[in-house]
């Protein structure tokens, strides 16, 4: 969790926060590059890109959206080429184990040949301009000077408000008609007032903020088990077609994400409720 004192203003903790998630992603896309698409690498990267992203949101009155504006498009492309490698290596950790060892064999070698080519893919993206200098972009962007103007409230009455507006976001689409869509769109509001709550964290009661955070990890892992198995029925059918020797073996392999998806859907409704009727912890 970011770090910064309660009395701050909220430019100043705009500025700490940015800086802990570049330094996050600086170090995820180092251990990316030198480490031939390392897998932790790829995860962090993720995770710090989505940081980022939502740190922008959290604070959007401070941020100066005509320099976001190209930066976010990067940090976008950057997270397409991530999540493409990502993608596999989640498809490879829920399928690997329930495999018998020739199935697992061609299985591993599938994913293997197709992990290989979206990190050249990704490694000569992040090494070629204008990818390669959003992160010198972003660390010039920290060493501007902070604005002399006073900022338009405290640092606790703007988090207070900050997560709320993120929370009737979040509570607004868990009561409509769960589309994939919509289940996405949801998952990715859940992830926002997360990584807000975090950031903001150090202005409440540890222990109540703890508490949330868990029901809010809770609706999303079961909306990313939900995306994670429609997700990988695709990459099944295009591993398929890139090693018809796969072929044999799809009907058990969509079977068993068949059955990952109807558990994680059993476990959806009582996390969007518990979560819904969590008191939220920035209200007294």
């Amino acid at each position: 969790m970011t770090g910064f004192a309660a009395h701050v203003s909220p430019y100043q903790a705009f500025h700490s926060v940015l800086d802990d998630c570049t330094c996050r992603l600086a170090q995820a896309l180092t251990l990316v590059q030198k480490g031939n698409c390392d897998r932790h690498g790829v995860h962090q990267a993720r995770v710090a890109l989505r940081r980022l992203r939502a740190a922008r949101k959290a604070f959007s009155p401070m941020a100066d959206e005509s320099g976001w504006k190209p930066l976010d498009r990067a940090a976008k492309k950057i997270a397409a080429r991530l999540g493409q490698v990502r993608d596999l290596d989640v498809l490879g950790d829920t399928l690997m184990p329930q495999l018998e060892k020739e199935a697992a064999r061609h299985f591993a070698a599938a994913c293997d040949n197709a992990r290989k080519r979206r990190c050249r893919t990704l490694l000569r993206d992040l090494a070629t301009p204008p990818y390669a200098g959003f992160l010198p972009s972003l660390s010039a962007a920290l060493r501007l000077p902070l604005p002399d103007q006073p900022p338009p409230t405290t640092l606790h009455a703007f988090a207070d408000r900050s997560l709320q507006q993120r929370r009737r976001r979040v509570l607004k689409l868990a009561r409509k008609k769960a589309t994939l869509a919509q289940q996405h769109a949801l998952r990715k509001r859940i992830k926002e007032l997360r990584y807000a709550s975090e950031f903001f964290s150090a202005l409440y009661p540890p222990r109540k903020v703890s508490a949330y955070l868990g029901r809010l990890q809770a609706a999303q892992d079961a909306l990313g088990t939900l995306i994670d198995c429609s997700t990988g029925v695709q990459q099944l059918v295009r591993l398929a077609h890139e090693s018809p020797e796969l072929e044999r073996w799809m009907p058990n392999l969509l079977k068993h994400l068949g059955r990952v998806r109807a558990a994680a859907k059993t476990r959806l409704a009582p996390a969007l409720k518990a979560l819904g009727e969590a008191p939220p912890f920035w209200k007294a």
